[in-house]
């Protein structure tokens, strides 16, 4: 059955909701807004309402389903026979491939396999291939230049391929006559050692200072100089780190609440066009059909709303270690980690907690210097 949505003002809400109620009307109230209720009852009582409406206080707004979407297709025929004629002329389009963007810099080994995809009937304007059939292609490229290529990928971006592709290195051991030590470059405790090439002058346990030479790259033998290579290993340790941080007891934050809106954009040559006014403050873009010449965007409508989160004192002392654990890694060396940690100080003041943390690190202690 078609439905109405009138719209009743908030001094004249109560006087429509007992018509409503004398006359056993259904409805289903669905907003307020503006000072204004809107109400959606079917379409036999809505013409009931209008008869012991003395007031005239309802305001008719629209029909629901079907009808509104005749009603709209009426008033927005040639956007509507457009916007279907774009579609159309788009998804036909987006089955076929424009472009093919082949990603390595040596220029022999990409003409060849540009015309080895061409081989297998992908280059330009021609259908866009199954994802099965892709991989068939690149076992096959992969068999046919195994000597050449360590790894290809061919990644469909809506109507264009991007071929990426690595190609074979030939590792050739790289002979160094420099001469170096590994130097300690913080102040800590030994935890693992590994030293392949030079004189191990560390042990696990062991507490160094900056500078320390922990690695010798003299080879001496009896008192005497033997050889000079350039150090090499690996020496992790323990570091110490003393960290503040302060962290609030509540917290506003920000989030996405999105509308049953959806807004249709035609691209023609590059002018955009958008078929629906839309009363959401943003959009964002929920499909994309073609390219930024010819194109159609859907959008869907949203609303930035905010909400108050509070802490209890366990959970903010909680999330102020991890932050003081996460804005320590981010400084560390990779494959750092965090072994230990203490908090020296803790105090509260105008709702937020402060600390100091003493953080233990385990990560590697040495760096190469030459000399």
């Amino acid at each position: 059955m078609s439905r109405i949505i009138f719209k009743v003002s908030d001094i004249n809400y109560d006087y429509i909701l007992k018509k409503l109620l004398n006359y056993n009307i259904s409805f289903k109230e669905l907003t307020n807004k503006n000072n204004y209720y809107y109400i959606c009852i079917l379409e036999k009582d809505y013409e009931l309402l209008k008869k012991i409406d003395y007031k005239k206080a309802v305001i008719f707004k629209r029909h629901t389903g079907l009808k509104h979407l005749i009603k709209f297709l009426n008033i927005n025929i040639e956007k509507s026979i457009v916007a279907f004629i774009v579609f159309f002329n788009v998804f036909i389009l987006s089955l076929f491939i424009y472009s093919v963007d082949i990603k390595i810099n040596d220029e022999d080994l990409k003409t060849q396999i540009k015309y080895t995809l061409i081989d297998f009937d992908i280059k330009p304007y021609k259908r866009i291939k199954l994802y099965n059939y892709i991989n068939k292609v690149k076992e096959k490229i992969l068999n046919k230049y195994k000597d050449k290529i360590e790894w290809i990928e061919i990644e469909q971006i809506g109507s264009k391929y991007n071929i990426y592709v690595i190609k074979k290195v030939n590792n050739k051991k790289q002979v160094h006559n420099d001469r170096c030590n590994y130097v300690a470059k913080k102040s800590g405790v030994i935890k693992s050692v590994y030293a392949s090439k030079g004189v191990l002058l560390v042990q696990e346990n062991n507490y160094v200072k900056k500078g320390d030479i922990l690695i010798s790259g003299s080879v001496i033998y009896n008192d005497e100089l033997k050889n000079e290579v350039c150090a090499a290993g690996k020496i992790t340790g323990e570091v110490w780190y003393k960290v503040n941080i302060e962290y609030p007891f509540s917290k506003t934050r920000s989030y996405n609440k999105y509308s049953n809106f959806h807004n249709i954009e035609i691209i023609l040559f590059g002018k955009k066009y958008k078929i629906f006014k839309n009363n959401n403050k943003h959009e964002m873009i929920k499909n994309k059909i073609g390219n930024n010449t010819i194109g159609l965007n859907i959008y869907q409508g949203y609303n930035i709303k905010e909400k108050n989160e509070k802490y209890t004192e366990k959970e903010v002392l909680n999330k102020s270690l991890k932050k003081a654990k996460d804005s320590l890694l981010k400084k560390l060396p990779r494959n750092s980690r965090i072994t230990d940690q203490k908090v020296l100080k803790k105090y509260i003041n105008n709702g937020k907690m402060y600390l100091e943390v003493l953080l233990t690190a385990e990560e590697e202690i040495g760096v190469v210097e030459n000399y």
